[in-house]
């Protein structure tokens, strides 16, 4: 049993991994022993992983969590944020990693790793590049309200026509966590709408994007027809400025077969399209086929990487 009367977050040390894990509902979750306002603290807790819409680098406590890094090493990371104030005492229900979140006063970046079905996040990572395949991290500029910025487009697999193109930039965010969709233009929606109808196959709209019925093999029919999302990101919201990252999925990143009670296949498609006022989601089911995500706090800009 840890008891922990004091902290300071100051004493994170480099290259600090911890271990993430998923729980029965898939959602990424870290574990650590909650300190509210220097008080002795045992609780053990298990708030999950967010990455954007959440955190306040304006507020200020002593509330944090004790992290075991996979060395044993021990360390407290501010989680000032994500306790109400009016419950100071109540662990977080999440740990935000957002570029607003008031742990990046005393961290320079994180670092999201996925390799072999085994997540964890890096503090304060030296040399991130060694975790990337040859060497190369994608890094695009983040906003202050921690928002990067891109279009969409869509290309034909069998021949790399370009289709479903999107003139506007739209605001994007990054969710390492969560079940929602990713989500693209409203022109490049309608490219994987068309292609799907082309099969004469229904579509219903489902949480997690597009339900694909009534097409017998859907997964083996779909992945020929679908096509390669691009994202393709920029520092500034101005449609004449130069993509800075480009960003390629294939229909196997967002394309899953599932079975169902009937003889006819059932598929989902996780892509959903943008509302009016709202920002792109590139969401888990995108993030998970990377290698890692780099969270560079100090730098104000988010990298990504394919693995090793």
């Amino acid at each position: 049993m840890l008891i922990c009367s004091h902290f300071s977050f100051a004493n994170i040390p480099q290259n600090f991994r911890v271990e993430l894990f998923r729980d029965v509902t898939s959602h990424l979750r870290v574990r650590g022993i909650f300190n509210w306002e220097n008080q002795p603290a045992t609780r053990v807790v298990t708030p999950w992983i967010q990455s954007y819409g959440c955190g306040s680098v304006n507020q200020f406590g002593e509330h944090s969590l004790s992290l075991e890094g996979h060395d044993g090493a021990r360390a407290n990371v501010d989680v000032t944020d994500m306790v109400p104030t009016t419950m100071s005492f109540q662990p977080p229900m999440g740990f935000c990693i957002s570029f607003n979140a008031a742990l990046t006063r005393s961290i320079e970046s994180i670092l999201y790793i996925n390799s072999d079905e085994n997540e964890s996040l890096i503090f304060r990572p030296i040399d991130v590049y060694r975790f990337s395949l040859f060497n190369q991290i994608a890094y695009t500029n983040i906003d202050h309200r921690g928002s990067g910025y891109g279009r969409t487009l869509a290309s034909q697999t069998v021949n790399g026509l370009i289709v479903g193109e999107s003139n506007e930039v739209d605001r994007l965010v990054f969710a390492i966590n969560g079940h929602g969709p990713s989500t693209v233009h409203q022109v490049t929606f309608a490219t994987i709408v068309a292609s799907i109808e082309s099969t004469g196959a229904r579509i219903r709209e489902s949480n997690d994007g597009l339900e694909v019925h009534g097409l017998s093999n859907c997964y083996e029919q779909l992945l020929t027809r679908l096509p390669r999302l691009h994202y393709l990101l920029s520092d500034h919201q101005d449609p004449n400025a130069p993509a800075t990252t480009r960003l390629v999925f294939h229909p196997e990143d967002y394309l899953v077969a599932r079975e169902s009670d009937d003889t006819v296949d059932v598929c989902d498609v996780n892509i959903g399209t943008d509302q009016p006022g709202t920002p792109l989601i590139l969401s888990e089911h995108f993030i998970r086929r990377l290698g890692g995500v780099h969270f560079d706090y100090a730098n104000r800009r988010i990298g990504f990487f394919d693995p090793l």
